[in-house]
């Protein structure tokens, strides 16, 4: 009789344990979410170079009684749950996905961006070098990429102004700092341009083959290892540093980028500093040290883009003391 009573008790303490535990995969499954999607991308979208082609393959949290839909530019395209985009044209064509479940959905838009980039990986140059293009392109000197001419005038390779190539990189404080140098983080060795001012800047102004007119959405710049030392320290020569000893002195070394149409008229301008010591709180004051990257799209769509370089440190004749230098990278047309 007790065993008989035990056992009713054991069926009913296992009896109450299934039913608890139904109920709670019941309530678990009602409180299960709706699918979740998930993506990594830049705030302004994905990126492909023209001709390229890009795979979009978001993530979904879970892929239980699920169907997807795709969208471009509004109108229905797939239920896959990824697609291929190719870069047919320049321009932004805009993705939106939807995953759908019994529990709900979840979307997004995700823009995709055509370029042509413009950064100078096609030139092969051995490690820690810099030419100025009098061998590429003897007759005409200079460099040309995806549709652009980046001149160069060189009587010889010590006498140049323009555009050199370059894959040098430092950040430290030497002697003998470098003029095709760039002040800033190494990014794989890849080539990037450096500019010399001459005295009339537009005479080396990049431009569009074919008088093409483009729209240039940015443009990666920094300082030169030379420029950077001698705005941070001086020189022993007579150049003071940037600021000052008591870093009061309002000095200033600015990036003019000026755009041109096919028919030389200009579109527009926009000042970048790569130093400024202007400010009344000294501490803001700076020397950029590294990438910056400067939009363009103000200057609207050109055919040629002219670089200008301007300082507080001249000398008697007005002739600039601050080593008239940049590098220049990542050039991105979206038009």
């Amino acid at each position: 009789m007790r065993y008989r009573l035990f056992l009713k008790g054991i069926i009913y303490i296992i009896s109450a344990v299934m039913v608890l535990t139904i109920a709670a995969c019941e309530n678990h499954e009602k409180e299960m979410p709706p699918p979740g999607i998930h993506i990594n991308m830049p705030d302004t979208g994905l990126e492909i170079e023209l001709e390229d082609t890009l795979v979009i393959s978001p993530r979904i949290t879970y892929n239980y009684d699920t169907n997807y839909r795709w969208y471009l530019n509004g109108e229905f395209m797939s239920t896959e749950k990824e697609i291929k985009h190719i870069g047919k044209e320049l321009g932004t064509s805009f993705y939106s996905f939807v995953v759908e479940s019994s529990r709900g959905f979840d979307s997004i838009v995700i823009p995709v961006n055509t370029v042509i980039l413009i950064n100078f990986n096609e030139f092969e140059l051995k490690n820690d070098t810099a030419i100025v293009g009098l061998d590429i392109y003897p007759s005409e000197p200079g460099f040309r990429t995806k549709g652009a001419i980046f001149p160069t005038i060189a009587p010889s390779e010590n006498q140049w102004v323009g555009y050199a190539l370059s894959n040098k990189y430092s950040q430290q404080s030497v002697q003998t700092p470098g003029r095709f140098t760039a002040y800033a983080t190494t990014r794989n060795r890849n080539p990037f341009m450096v500019y010399h001012q001459p005295v009339d800047p537009h005479i080396v102004a990049f431009y569009f083959e074919n008088r093409e007119e483009r729209l240039i959405s940015s443009m990666a710049v920094s300082n030169t290892q030379l420029a950077f030392l001698v705005m941070r320290f001086g020189t022993v020569n007579g150049i003071p540093r940037f600021g000052g000893e008591n870093n009061d002195v309002k000095d200033w070394f600015i990036l003019t980028i000026e755009g041109f149409d096919a028919n030389g008229v200009k579109t527009g301008e926009i000042e970048f500093p790569l130093a400024d010591f202007r400010f009344d709180n000294h501490r803001q004051n700076y020397i950029v040290n590294n990438w910056q990257t400067v939009s363009l799209r103000d200057l609207g769509k050109v055919n040629s883009v002219s670089l200008s370089l301007v300082t507080s440190l001249t000398d008697e004749n007005g002739m600039m003391l601050t080593p008239p230098y940049v590098c220049i990278d990542n050039i991105r047309i979206i038009e």
